[in-house]
């Protein structure tokens, strides 16, 4: 027998029992929808806010499982991570700081590399803005600080630490020195 194809595994892990059913349905609905037109984005970011508030620990503790697990699709892990920090309980942020502060994989392939920096770039977003009205939640920044070897992380990580301490968000952070590198003037 050779390895399973990875576009027929489940996008969900096994659940002995049935205790997951409500958060394994919506997380295959929802991370399927991923990539796609969104009609009315207004109104999914309300139903997934309205869904990662009512997660229970069990539920969080199953999402970090699938965030972490490599042979899952990209969206799903992706929507994991997501899902969590809309949730922004303590156990997730537990969650997101694993996922944050993991080394990335030593990889030939850097597609896959990049969607492990962006896990993490995503996992460190979500901490700094639960950390921005929970205050608790920055020295679960500092630790990426400290224990990511990543580069670009670690800046996502400090940006994420200004965000915390100012509510300007790494979304505007990035404009702004954007807005820096194209009004600068250009060397000949």
């Amino acid at each position: 027998m050779g390895a399973a194809n990875p576009s027929s595994l489940s996008l969900a892990s096994p659940d002995p029992g049935g205790k997951m059913d409500r958060v394994k349905g919506f997380y295959e609905a929802e991370s399927k929808r991923i990539g796609s037109i969104d009609k009315d984005p207004i109104l999914t970011e309300k139903r997934l806010r309205e869904f990662a508030a009512t997660l229970k620990d069990v539920e969080v503790q199953w999402l970090a499982k699938e965030a972490e697990n490599p042979v899952n699709p990209g969206d799903g892990r992706f929507f994991s991570v997501y899902l969590m920090a809309l949730s922004e309980s303590p156990l997730a942020m537990e969650a997101l700081t694993k996922i944050a502060t993991s080394p990335l994989p030593q990889e030939k392939n850097t597609g896959l590399v990049e969607l492990e920096r962006q896990l993490r770039a995503q996992a460190t977003e979500g901490i700094a803005r639960a950390c921005e009205k929970q205050k608790q939640w920055k020295d679960s920044l500092l630790d990426i600080v400290s224990r990511q070897e990543d580069e670009f992380l670690r800046d996502r990580a400090h940006r994420a630490l200004y965000q915390c301490e100012t509510g300007k968000s790494i979304e505007e952070q990035d404009k702004e020195a954007l807005e820096k590198v194209r009004k600068a003037p250009k060397s000949k």
